[in-house]
Protein backbone atom coordinates (compact mmCIF):
# COMPACT_ATOMS: atom_id res chain seq x y z
CA UNK A 1 0.00 0.00 0.00
CA UNK A 2 1.06 3.80 -0.63
CA UNK A 3 2.49 5.52 2.16
CA UNK A 4 -0.25 8.10 3.75
CA UNK A 5 -0.28 11.16 1.43
CA UNK A 6 -2.17 14.27 3.32
CA UNK A 7 -4.56 17.15 1.92
CA UNK A 8 -3.37 20.80 2.68
CA UNK A 9 -5.38 22.34 6.14
CA UNK A 10 -7.25 24.85 3.89
CA UNK A 11 -8.86 21.00 1.75
CA UNK A 12 -9.94 20.15 5.16
CA UNK A 13 -11.47 23.49 6.01
CA UNK A 14 -13.76 23.55 3.09
CA UNK A 15 -14.63 19.76 3.37
CA UNK A 16 -16.06 21.25 7.17
CA UNK A 17 -18.00 23.81 5.15
CA UNK A 18 -19.22 21.31 2.74
CA UNK A 19 -20.51 19.01 5.44
CA UNK A 20 -21.88 21.83 7.51
CA UNK A 21 -19.46 21.37 11.08
CA UNK A 22 -16.40 21.77 12.03
CA UNK A 23 -13.35 19.03 11.90
CA UNK A 24 -13.02 17.99 15.39
CA UNK A 25 -10.22 15.28 14.23
CA UNK A 26 -8.58 14.12 11.11
CA UNK A 27 -7.06 10.47 10.35
CA UNK A 28 -5.40 10.06 7.68
CA UNK A 29 -5.07 6.36 6.33
CA UNK A 30 -3.04 4.34 3.90
CA UNK A 31 -4.33 5.33 0.29
CA UNK A 32 -4.02 1.65 -1.34
CA UNK A 33 -3.15 1.63 -4.85
CA UNK A 34 -2.86 5.13 -6.06
CA UNK A 35 -1.52 8.51 -4.81
CA UNK A 36 -4.73 10.25 -4.07
CA UNK A 37 -5.07 11.34 -0.30
CA UNK A 38 -7.51 9.66 1.88
CA UNK A 39 -8.39 10.50 5.52
CA UNK A 40 -11.39 9.81 8.07
CA UNK A 41 -13.29 13.13 9.48
CA UNK A 42 -14.42 13.15 12.61
CA UNK A 43 -17.31 16.19 13.32
CA UNK A 44 -17.72 18.38 15.85
CA UNK A 45 -21.51 17.66 15.60
CA UNK A 46 -20.64 13.61 16.01
CA UNK A 47 -20.76 12.77 12.55
CA UNK A 48 -17.87 11.07 10.31
CA UNK A 49 -17.26 11.42 6.54
CA UNK A 50 -13.95 10.02 4.25
CA UNK A 51 -12.79 12.83 2.18
CA UNK A 52 -10.81 11.38 -0.66
CA UNK A 53 -8.68 14.49 -2.51
CA UNK A 54 -5.92 14.66 -5.10
CA UNK A 55 -3.95 17.40 -6.16
CA UNK A 56 -3.06 18.60 -9.19
CA UNK A 57 0.76 18.30 -9.24
CA UNK A 58 0.56 15.22 -6.87
CA UNK A 59 1.27 12.74 -9.84
CA UNK A 60 3.58 14.10 -13.06
CA UNK A 61 3.42 11.30 -14.68
CA UNK A 62 0.43 9.31 -16.32
CA UNK A 63 -1.83 8.59 -15.43
CA UNK A 64 -3.71 11.56 -14.47
CA UNK A 65 -5.28 11.43 -10.90
CA UNK A 66 -7.03 14.34 -11.27
CA UNK A 67 -9.27 13.05 -14.04
CA UNK A 68 -9.78 9.85 -12.53
CA UNK A 69 -10.97 11.17 -9.09
CA UNK A 70 -13.36 13.45 -11.39
CA UNK A 71 -14.64 10.71 -13.20
CA UNK A 72 -15.36 8.93 -9.76
CA UNK A 73 -17.24 11.68 -8.76
CA UNK A 74 -19.15 11.74 -11.72
CA UNK A 75 -20.16 8.40 -11.71
CA UNK A 76 -21.62 9.36 -7.85
CA UNK A 77 -23.59 12.49 -9.55
CA UNK A 78 -24.80 10.63 -13.23
CA UNK A 79 -25.34 6.96 -12.84
CA UNK A 80 -27.76 6.58 -9.82
CA UNK A 81 -28.25 2.93 -10.96
CA UNK A 82 -25.37 2.16 -8.33
CA UNK A 83 -26.68 4.22 -5.51
CA UNK A 84 -27.66 0.83 -3.28
CA UNK A 85 -24.01 -0.43 -4.01
CA UNK A 86 -22.33 2.89 -2.55
CA UNK A 87 -21.54 4.22 0.31
CA UNK A 88 -23.41 7.15 0.55
CA UNK A 89 -22.63 10.65 -1.39
CA UNK A 90 -21.90 13.62 0.45
CA UNK A 91 -20.36 16.09 -1.55
CA UNK A 92 -17.57 17.27 -3.92
CA UNK A 93 -15.83 20.24 -4.55
CA UNK A 94 -12.37 21.98 -5.88
CA UNK A 95 -9.82 24.18 -4.05
CA UNK A 96 -6.17 25.57 -4.58
CA UNK A 97 -6.36 22.54 -7.62
CA UNK A 98 -7.02 20.02 -5.52
CA UNK A 99 -10.01 17.63 -6.12
CA UNK A 100 -12.11 16.49 -3.30
CA UNK A 101 -14.52 13.78 -3.26
CA UNK A 102 -16.87 13.43 0.32
CA UNK A 103 -18.83 10.12 0.92
CA UNK A 104 -20.03 8.33 3.93
CA UNK A 105 -17.45 6.57 6.45
CA UNK A 106 -17.95 2.61 6.37
CA UNK A 107 -15.27 1.67 8.53
CA UNK A 108 -17.83 -0.44 10.72
CA UNK A 109 -18.92 -2.53 8.31
CA UNK A 110 -17.91 -6.05 7.64
CA UNK A 111 -14.46 -6.41 5.60
CA UNK A 112 -12.97 -9.30 3.95
CA UNK A 113 -11.06 -11.52 3.83
CA UNK A 114 -11.70 -13.81 5.16
CA UNK A 115 -14.00 -15.46 2.93
CA UNK A 116 -16.51 -17.45 4.62
CA UNK A 117 -19.68 -19.00 2.96
CA UNK A 118 -21.85 -16.04 4.33
CA UNK A 119 -19.42 -13.23 2.63
CA UNK A 120 -18.84 -15.28 -0.66
CA UNK A 121 -22.77 -15.76 -1.07
CA UNK A 122 -23.51 -11.91 -0.16
CA UNK A 123 -21.20 -10.54 -2.64
CA UNK A 124 -22.10 -12.78 -5.78
CA UNK A 125 -25.80 -12.03 -4.75
CA UNK A 126 -24.98 -8.16 -4.89
CA UNK A 127 -23.08 -8.42 -7.63
CA UNK A 128 -25.33 -10.07 -9.54
CA UNK A 129 -28.17 -7.53 -7.71
CA UNK A 130 -26.00 -4.45 -9.23
CA UNK A 131 -25.76 -6.00 -12.90
CA UNK A 132 -29.33 -6.69 -12.97
CA UNK A 133 -30.04 -2.97 -12.52
CA UNK A 134 -28.97 -2.02 -15.67
CA UNK A 135 -29.17 -5.13 -18.01
CA UNK A 136 -31.55 -5.03 -21.03
CA UNK A 137 -30.91 -0.92 -20.60
CA UNK A 138 -30.20 1.08 -23.99
CA UNK A 139 -26.30 1.73 -24.30
CA UNK A 140 -25.45 4.90 -22.85
CA UNK A 141 -23.30 7.51 -23.83
CA UNK A 142 -20.06 6.73 -24.95
CA UNK A 143 -18.04 8.09 -22.73
CA UNK A 144 -19.41 5.62 -20.31
CA UNK A 145 -18.57 2.81 -22.96
CA UNK A 146 -15.40 0.51 -21.66
CA UNK A 147 -13.16 0.78 -24.51
CA UNK A 148 -11.63 -2.71 -25.68
CA UNK A 149 -7.75 -3.00 -25.78
CA UNK A 150 -6.18 -6.12 -27.96
CA UNK A 151 -3.78 -7.07 -24.71
CA UNK A 152 -2.77 -10.12 -26.21
CA UNK A 153 -1.97 -8.62 -29.48
CA UNK A 154 0.54 -6.03 -28.22
CA UNK A 155 2.00 -8.26 -25.73
CA UNK A 156 3.09 -10.39 -29.11
CA UNK A 157 3.91 -7.18 -30.70
CA UNK A 158 6.95 -6.49 -27.69
CA UNK A 159 8.35 -10.07 -28.30
CA UNK A 160 9.83 -11.59 -25.68
CA UNK A 161 10.11 -8.94 -23.43
CA UNK A 162 10.38 -9.62 -19.43
CA UNK A 163 9.26 -6.22 -17.93
CA UNK A 164 8.23 -7.14 -14.44
CA UNK A 165 7.75 -10.94 -14.96
CA UNK A 166 9.50 -13.11 -13.13
CA UNK A 167 13.23 -14.53 -14.64
CA UNK A 168 11.59 -18.30 -13.99
CA UNK A 169 9.09 -16.72 -17.02
CA UNK A 170 11.21 -14.72 -18.98
CA UNK A 171 14.15 -17.30 -19.43
CA UNK A 172 11.83 -20.20 -20.84
CA UNK A 173 11.07 -20.73 -24.07
CA UNK A 174 8.37 -23.21 -22.77
CA UNK A 175 6.77 -19.67 -21.27
CA UNK A 176 5.96 -18.00 -23.87
CA UNK A 177 5.19 -21.05 -26.95
CA UNK A 178 2.21 -21.68 -23.61
CA UNK A 179 1.21 -17.95 -23.86
CA UNK A 180 1.65 -18.31 -28.12
CA UNK A 181 -0.65 -21.05 -27.73
CA UNK A 182 -3.33 -19.24 -25.13
CA UNK A 183 -3.44 -16.31 -26.93
CA UNK A 184 -4.91 -17.85 -30.06
CA UNK A 185 -6.91 -20.10 -28.46
CA UNK A 186 -8.15 -17.33 -26.69
CA UNK A 187 -8.89 -15.20 -29.62
CA UNK A 188 -10.49 -17.62 -31.72
CA UNK A 189 -13.08 -18.26 -28.90
CA UNK A 190 -13.71 -14.70 -28.21
CA UNK A 191 -14.58 -14.54 -32.17
CA UNK A 192 -16.76 -18.02 -31.83
CA UNK A 193 -18.39 -16.73 -28.81
CA UNK A 194 -18.99 -13.61 -30.39
CA UNK A 195 -21.17 -15.40 -33.70
CA UNK A 196 -22.65 -17.69 -31.27
CA UNK A 197 -24.32 -15.36 -28.66
CA UNK A 198 -25.90 -11.84 -27.86
CA UNK A 199 -23.09 -10.15 -25.36
CA UNK A 200 -24.67 -9.43 -22.10
CA UNK A 201 -24.10 -5.65 -21.64
CA UNK A 202 -24.81 -3.50 -18.27
CA UNK A 203 -22.76 -1.02 -15.92
CA UNK A 204 -20.30 -2.86 -13.91
CA UNK A 205 -17.77 -1.14 -11.78
CA UNK A 206 -14.55 -2.82 -12.74
CA UNK A 207 -12.47 -2.86 -9.84
CA UNK A 208 -14.28 -5.86 -7.76
CA UNK A 209 -11.32 -6.47 -5.06
CA UNK A 210 -11.98 -7.10 -1.74
CA UNK A 211 -10.09 -3.51 -0.60
CA UNK A 212 -12.97 -1.83 -2.35
CA UNK A 213 -15.55 -4.22 -0.76
CA UNK A 214 -17.94 -3.75 1.98
CA UNK A 215 -20.44 -5.67 3.42
CA UNK A 216 -23.85 -3.78 5.20
CA UNK A 217 -25.25 -7.00 6.59
CA UNK A 218 -25.68 -9.14 3.66
CA UNK A 219 -25.81 -5.85 1.40
CA UNK A 220 -22.70 -5.30 -1.30
CA UNK A 221 -21.38 -1.73 -0.89
CA UNK A 222 -18.43 -1.02 -3.20
CA UNK A 223 -15.90 2.10 -2.88
CA UNK A 224 -13.62 3.37 -5.78
CA UNK A 225 -15.94 3.80 -8.71
CA UNK A 226 -13.80 5.48 -11.31
CA UNK A 227 -13.39 2.71 -13.71
CA UNK A 228 -17.37 2.21 -14.01
CA UNK A 229 -18.48 1.46 -17.39
CA UNK A 230 -20.99 -0.14 -19.26
CA UNK A 231 -19.07 -3.47 -20.28
CA UNK A 232 -19.57 -7.01 -19.78
CA UNK A 233 -20.61 -7.87 -15.87
CA UNK A 234 -18.79 -11.12 -15.98
CA UNK A 235 -15.05 -8.94 -15.95
CA UNK A 236 -16.89 -7.88 -12.65
CA UNK A 237 -17.57 -11.54 -11.46
CA UNK A 238 -14.39 -13.32 -13.13
CA UNK A 239 -12.46 -11.10 -11.95
CA UNK A 240 -13.79 -11.01 -8.06
CA UNK A 241 -14.54 -14.66 -8.17
CA UNK A 242 -10.44 -14.96 -8.58
CA UNK A 243 -9.64 -12.64 -5.89
CA UNK A 244 -11.67 -15.10 -3.92
CA UNK A 245 -9.34 -17.74 -3.95
CA UNK A 246 -5.95 -15.65 -4.15
CA UNK A 247 -7.55 -14.77 -0.77
CA UNK A 248 -7.68 -18.22 0.44
CA UNK A 249 -11.50 -18.99 -0.19
CA UNK A 250 -13.00 -21.03 -2.40
CA UNK A 251 -11.60 -21.99 -6.18
CA UNK A 252 -12.36 -19.40 -8.36
CA UNK A 253 -14.75 -21.25 -10.37
CA UNK A 254 -16.67 -22.17 -7.50
CA UNK A 255 -17.11 -18.76 -6.08
CA UNK A 256 -18.46 -17.65 -9.66
CA UNK A 257 -20.67 -21.06 -9.48
CA UNK A 258 -22.05 -18.95 -7.04
CA UNK A 259 -22.36 -15.65 -8.83
CA UNK A 260 -24.14 -17.79 -11.73
CA UNK A 261 -26.96 -18.72 -9.79
CA UNK A 262 -27.92 -15.19 -9.09
CA UNK A 263 -27.62 -13.52 -12.00
CA UNK A 264 -30.70 -13.25 -14.74
CA UNK A 265 -28.48 -13.75 -17.54
CA UNK A 266 -26.66 -16.71 -18.81
CA UNK A 267 -23.20 -15.86 -16.61
CA UNK A 268 -20.77 -19.15 -17.95
CA UNK A 269 -21.62 -17.71 -21.55
CA UNK A 270 -19.46 -14.61 -20.84
CA UNK A 271 -16.56 -16.38 -18.81
CA UNK A 272 -13.90 -16.84 -21.55
CA UNK A 273 -14.33 -13.49 -22.65
CA UNK A 274 -13.59 -11.96 -19.09
CA UNK A 275 -10.53 -14.49 -18.30
CA UNK A 276 -8.81 -12.99 -21.79
CA UNK A 277 -9.83 -9.51 -20.56
CA UNK A 278 -8.25 -10.37 -17.23
CA UNK A 279 -5.15 -12.22 -18.27
CA UNK A 280 -4.26 -9.79 -21.08
CA UNK A 281 -4.52 -7.16 -18.83
CA UNK A 282 -2.31 -8.13 -15.67
CA UNK A 283 0.39 -9.81 -18.02
CA UNK A 284 0.51 -6.38 -20.08
CA UNK A 285 0.76 -4.62 -17.03
CA UNK A 286 3.82 -6.78 -15.79
CA UNK A 287 5.53 -6.70 -19.18
CA UNK A 288 5.04 -2.93 -19.77
CA UNK A 289 6.50 -2.72 -16.09
CA UNK A 290 5.85 1.38 -15.61
CA UNK A 291 3.77 0.43 -12.29
CA UNK A 292 4.79 0.76 -8.90
CA UNK A 293 6.40 -2.51 -7.29
CA UNK A 294 3.05 -3.11 -5.19
CA UNK A 295 0.96 -3.12 -7.76
CA UNK A 296 2.83 -5.63 -10.14
CA UNK A 297 3.19 -7.74 -6.86
CA UNK A 298 -0.22 -7.89 -6.73
CA UNK A 299 -0.88 -8.19 -10.45
CA UNK A 300 1.82 -11.42 -10.47
CA UNK A 301 -0.30 -12.71 -7.37
CA UNK A 302 -3.76 -12.41 -9.28
CA UNK A 303 -2.20 -14.49 -12.33
CA UNK A 304 -1.31 -17.77 -10.70
CA UNK A 305 -5.01 -18.78 -10.48
CA UNK A 306 -6.06 -16.61 -13.34
CA UNK A 307 -3.89 -18.49 -15.61
CA UNK A 308 -5.22 -21.92 -14.07
CA UNK A 309 -8.60 -21.29 -14.93
CA UNK A 310 -7.64 -19.76 -18.04
CA UNK A 311 -6.26 -22.82 -19.28
CA UNK A 312 -9.45 -25.23 -18.01
CA UNK A 313 -11.44 -23.15 -19.52
CA UNK A 314 -9.62 -22.79 -23.24
CA UNK A 315 -8.42 -27.02 -23.00
CA UNK A 316 -5.02 -26.12 -22.40
CA UNK A 317 -1.89 -27.82 -20.70
CA UNK A 318 -1.22 -25.88 -17.20
CA UNK A 319 0.45 -22.71 -17.74
CA UNK A 320 4.31 -23.53 -17.07
CA UNK A 321 4.69 -21.01 -14.22
CA UNK A 322 6.72 -21.55 -10.46
CA UNK A 323 4.07 -21.62 -7.94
Amino acid sequence: MNRRRKSPPEVIARAASVLGSEVAHVEWLAGGYTPQALCRLELADGRRAVLKTVGANESPTPPDWTAILRREIAVYRELPHFAAWQPAFLGEFEENDWTALLIEDLSALQRVPPWTDAATEATARGLAAMHAATIGQPRPASRWCAKFTPFFQLIRERGDVRGDLPAEWHNTAEWWRWFDAASAAGEAALLDDAARQTPTRCFVHDDVRSDNLFLRGDQLVLIDWAHAAWGAPVIDSVCWSIGVELEGGMRAVEAHKRYEIHANYPAAHGIREALIFCVGYMLNGLQVATAPAHVQALRLAFLHPALEWYAQAFDLPAPPIPR
